[in-house]
């Protein structure tokens, strides 16, 4: 998903892919968070809703709605910042993903620009808002 080059250049988002798997969390979440997630992720521009079958670790299997690319979908697989990836692979570890995927998150290359790790994002002023929830506009 392209994101705000050059300072973010890529953000992540989950695409069919035959044979191929993401690992993640499953969170419950009342209508309203939901409304304010999809709204601060850009749905339905951005991304969209998709209902999707998970396995979790347990095997059980669930259905839960995630957000895949929409209208601004790249073309081609873009690298994120080092700031952008770092915050994945720190939750891959809270998360106690399995050692194959956090593998595979670290073998993800960075954009050579953008955001180096350990600074904030360049939105998160725009992100922290005027503290009522609300951004005017």
């Amino acid at each position: 998903m392209p994101g705000f080059s050059p300072l973010e250049p890529a953000f992540a988002s989950i695409v069919p892919a035959k044979g191929d798997e993401c690992h993640g969390a499953v969170f419950e979440l009342s209508p309203a968070d939901w409304a304010r997630l999809c709204l601060s992720e850009g749905v339905p521009t951005g991304y969209r809703v998709r209902q999707v079958p998970v396995e979790l670790y347990s095997g059980r299997t669930v259905q839960a709605y995630t957000l895949s690319p929409s209208l601004l979908r790249s073309p081609v697989d873009l690298p994120p910042s080092e700031r952008y990836l770092g915050l994945i692979r720190k939750g891959a570890r809270e998360l106690k993903l399995t050692g194959a995927w956090q593998d595979r998150l670290a073998a993800i290359k960075t954009a050579p620009f953008g955001t180096p790790a350990g600074r904030d994002s360049p939105l998160s002023e725009y992100n922290q808002g005027s503290g009522s929830g609300t951004v005017s506009i």
